[in-house]
């Protein structure tokens, strides 16, 4: 594992452990739900074939009073609620699940059932480390708390290292939620405008929102705005962070972590 930065203070915990794993990435902060404020994040890049997290969850001599664990594993999808049935699994015929954990989360506010899966061995070491953690897939979170806009076509993404999150609304109706690997700026690009072919999105008026790991003066942001005219970064929330020159929208699936757990 390799650490792209850090910020706050590790020896200052809080109560609360928010600890967020995706298929090239990891993320954890410490965070005070009573002072509504963040006292340390880390954030790391690794193989997408690693699969032993011993010498990152050994660091944690003490177990924080409260650990949420958020999956961003591309093996995920939404299912309308009253189509969900815990078995047959529809996430099963979508995916190989062999050596995978399958989970799922509620969203009552959508009348959805987020179905996903976590390789078997890391569901292992985290539940021995974490017996009592509470687990969410990244889809979720970001669906329960919103993009804070009411615009009827509407694109959210939020990039890691290697990969982004696309989530997908139109006329008050999620459509998509759908996690992809790119390489240059031009594969994120391709993505949207197939995203706003099949959807028949309008890229003239659809509200593109990002977040994550993108700089507003990087080639990416360039790109996406060369086609989408409607592109604007992911707003602020109201946690406090420690002070560092990483803009806020940098935690976005963080803070919707945060939110949706306080």
């Amino acid at each position: 594992m390799k650490t792209i930065f850090t910020v706050g203070n590790e020896q200052q915990p809080g109560d609360t452990l928010l600890l967020e794993i995706g298929p090239d990435y990891c993320c954890y902060a410490f965070f005070d739900p009573s002072a509504g404020a963040f006292n340390f994040i880390r954030y790391l890049s690794f193989s997408e074939t690693e699969d032993d997290f011993g010498e990152l969850l050994n660091e944690w001599s003490t177990t924080p009073r409260d650990v949420v664990i958020c999956s961003g594993a591309t093996q995920a999808l939404l299912v309308p609620q009253k189509y969900y049935k815990p078995q047959p699994s529809l996430t099963a015929a979508v995916y190989d699940l062999d050596g995978y954990q399958e989970l799922s989360d509620r969203i009552p506010e959508w009348q959805i059932v987020n179905t996903y899966a976590l390789p078997a061995s890391l569901y292992e070491q985290l539940s021995r480390k974490f017996p009592d953690a509470r687990y969410f897939h990244a889809y979720t979170p970001a669906l329960k708390m919103g993009s804070g806009s009411d615009a009827p076509q509407q694109v959210s993404l939020h990039f890691s290292t290697t990969h982004f999150r696309v989530l997908v609304k139109k006329e008050g109706q999620v459509v998509l939620a759908q996690t992809y690997g790119y390489k240059a700026p031009l594969d994120v690009v391709y993505f949207l405008l197939k995203i706003c072919y099949e959807f028949g999105l309008d890229q003239s008026e659809v509200l593109v929102i990002v977040s994550g790991l993108v700089e507003r003066d990087s080639a990416l942001f360039d790109e996406l705005h060369h086609y989408f005219l409607n592109l604007q970064l992911a707003p602020a929330p109201a946690y406090a962070l420690p002070p560092s020159d990483h803009p806020s929208y940098y935690f976005t699936s963080l803070y919707n972590l945060a939110a949706c757990v306080s």
